[in-house]
């Protein structure tokens, strides 16, 4: 069960230690939360790119992909934004 959820922790990794240090006190919170949620969506994209990076499909299907699951993030991040 760890090595086929790794790939979650791996990605938790960065925004969890920017919580870590707002709780320290090294950053304000609002910052670390924020940095951590644009942090979340980059890895998004490059979790897509490197899912689709060698996948049997022309270039421009590629950057449409990554893009358009980078843009649901943004997405997604914006409707919370605006709920809360």
């Amino acid at each position: 069960m760890l090595r086929s959820s790794g790939q979650i922790l791996e990605a938790a990794f960065v925004p969890l230690l920017l919580l870590v240090a707002a709780g320290l006190g090294w950053l304000h919170t609002d910052v670390a939360m924020w940095t951590a949620i644009w942090v979340m969506v980059a890895e998004l994209g490059i979790i897509t790119f490197l899912a689709v990076r060698r996948a049997h499909l022309h270039w421009w299907q590629k950057t449409f992909a990554v893009t358009a699951l980078a843009g649901v993030g943004i997405f997604v991040v914006t409707v919370k934004m605006l709920a809360h």
